[in-house]
């Protein structure tokens, strides 16, 4: 039988280790994002001078599912300039589709910008347009990708453009370089960055190596009335110094209005710089 005095005392002591686990017991609340949104600004700063006269040979498998037309295998040389206005813009320039050239593989976007020329910017732009023709549809649909670039998702972590998305930090994970720390964002600023009819809001996450800022992962997602669009890239060093630039592309578009969906996977290699003789800002 337990007497009144022992429900006192075991009362007691149960609300003693209630206090004592909820002092050990870790902070429900999720530690705050500014000193890691710093360390990335910093990063991001150094990495808009790294990445400028660089350009990779894209190896870009699409696919269009529930459908029965074939994949697509592009090869492009991809292009990274400089840019008053984006810090960085990338260019795409198609040289082979399904093994067959359809140009001579001559560099020509890095030509275009290695001696002064006014209209480089407008040239280039005309190069984009043309090997966009390339791009895999689904049958009787024209579907323009806007999002296919690996180093999109990166423009929301700038520091100019960091107050107009709201960011949590949703976890941790272990990587051969260490601890990474997964930084969720949520778009809200109007006009958005990546525009569409609809303006919707970009999301997504990054894999932030937390002591220098260094992303090494980034998902980026735009979900409007009519589909989603998720762009998955991985990041490795190249170079010495080491600057972590994409080594591969992952990228779906789901349809919410008919029953096929869009895949694309993409790999980059043959890294290399290239000097030129005018100031990389292109107008």
């Amino acid at each position: 039988m337990i007497t009144p005095s022992a429900n006192l005392r075991l009362a007691s002591v149960a609300c003693l280790i209630g206090i004592l686990l909820a002092a050990s017991a870790p902070s429900a609340q999720k530690p705050e994002p500014s000193a890691l949104l710093d360390a990335v600004a910093d990063y991001m700063a150094k990495y808009e001078r790294d990445v400028v006269a660089v350009v990779a040979q894209e190896d870009y498998r699409q696919r269009v599912y529930s459908a029965t037309l074939p994949s697509r295998q592009l090869r492009s040389d991809l292009l990274m300039i400089a840019d008053a206005r984006w810090g960085w813009i990338e260019f795409r320039d198609v040289f082979e589709v399904d093994g067959h050239a359809v140009r001579d593989h001559d560099d020509r976007l890095t030509q275009l910008f290695l001696k002064p020329n006014p209209n480089a910017r407008e040239q280039a732009t005309r190069i984009v347009e043309e090997s966009a023709r390339f791009n895999l549809n689904p049958p009787g649909m024209s579907f323009e990708r806007t999002l296919n670039i690996p180093l999109e998702a990166l423009r929301f972590l700038q520091q100019t453009n960091q107050s107009r998305s709201q960011f949590e930090i949703a976890g941790e994970e272990r990587a051969d370089i260490g601890r990474l720390v997964v930084l969720r964002f949520k778009e809200q600023a109007r006009p958005r960055l990546i525009r569409s009819p609809q303006e919707v809001p970009a999301s997504g996450r990054f894999w932030i190596e937390p002591t220098s800022g260094m992303i090494v992962r980034s998902e980026l997602k735009i979900s409007g009335a009519n589909m989603s669009a998720t762009i998955t890239v991985r990041y490795a060093p190249q170079f010495e110094p080491a600057i972590w630039l994409p080594t591969s592309m992952n990228e779906e578009y789901r349809f919410y209005d008919r029953p096929t969906s869009i895949g694309g996977d993409a790999t980059y290699s043959n890294f290399r710089r290239f000097r030129v003789d005018v100031a990389t800002d292109i107008k």
